[in-house]
């Protein structure tokens, strides 16, 4: 998962379960942060699920790879 968002304006998304259409500004501070704080929740929670199972967990992100 990324943790951030490109800034590209707006952008239309779509869920995939309901195919609700919604439009969001990628250059918005505030959505730009709401995006990080809520990507870091997801990989906090995961890190502590597959721990809690005696899983081991390691983070790869795209940055790693440049």
């Amino acid at each position: 998962m990324d943790f951030a968002l490109p800034k590209s304006g707006y952008i239309t998304l779509i869920d995939p379960e309901t195919k609700h259409r919604f439009t969001v500004n990628t250059d918005s501070k505030i959505v730009l942060e709401n995006y990080h704080n809520l990507m870091s929740d997801k990989q906090n929670r995961l890190k502590s699920f597959l721990s809690s199972i005696g899983a081991h967990h390691l983070l790869i992100e795209k940055r790693d790879f440049t």
